[in-house]
This record gives C-alpha cells, sequence and structure tokens, in this order.
C-alpha cells in the first residue's frame, strides 16, 4: 500500500512545532532557522528512522533526529483495512532565538 492509497496517513498526534525548540539543541548546535525531516513511522506509531535533508552538519542531523525521537507523539497510519501499517511524515520548523 503506497502512502496515497492509505486511508489514514501517519500523522502528528499533538502540535508538531513544539517538537524542536532551539535551546534543546546542544549550545554548538544552536543555529536559527528552517529544520526539515522525515519520519519513518512503524505500525506502532514509533519513529523506526529519521532524515534531516540539508541539515549543515551530521551532529545536527544526529541531534535533531534525537529530539524528534523524544519529544514526537505520532498516530500510526491504517490502510483501507483499519490496520495499523508504517508510513511517513513529512514535517519542517522554523528554530527561533
Amino acid at each position: 500500500t503506497t502512502h496515497g492509497q492509505l486511508a489514514k496517513v501517519a500523522s502528528p498526534a499533538e502540535a508538531p512545532w513544539r517538537w524542536l525548540e532551539l535551546r534543546d539543541y546542544p549550545r554548538e548546535l544552536r543555529r536559527p532557522g528552517p529544520v526539515n525531516y522525515r519520519l519513518i513511522i512503524d505500525a506502532a506509531g514509533e519513529i523506526s528512522d529519521c532524515a534531516v535533508p540539508g541539515a549543515d552538519s551530521p551532529a545536527f542531523a544526529e541531534a535533531t533526529c534525537a529530539l524528534l525521537r523524544r519529544n514526537a507523539n505520532m498516530r500510526p497510519a491504517q490502510n483501507a483495512s483499519g490496520e495499523n501499517v508504517p508510513d511517513y511524515y513529512i514535517g519542517w520548523t522554523v528554530l527561533a532565538q
């Protein structure tokens, strides 16, 4: 089943802009600006993989994914039979001073 064929796609269970805050990053990685991310959500609604396209360093991507794994609360996708299935979620936020 592809993303477009799902009865329900993976979705945030709460406001996703609260998941990433500049103050939660290590001081040396704090950079205001946009952050794009792609999460793979398993059938239990847990993040099984995370990518941060355009991250300026592997350390920033790693810190972002760690924060997302800690803070993101997702609802899993469902197929037409109502079964939970893996899916993806693409999001972005702006880290502000």
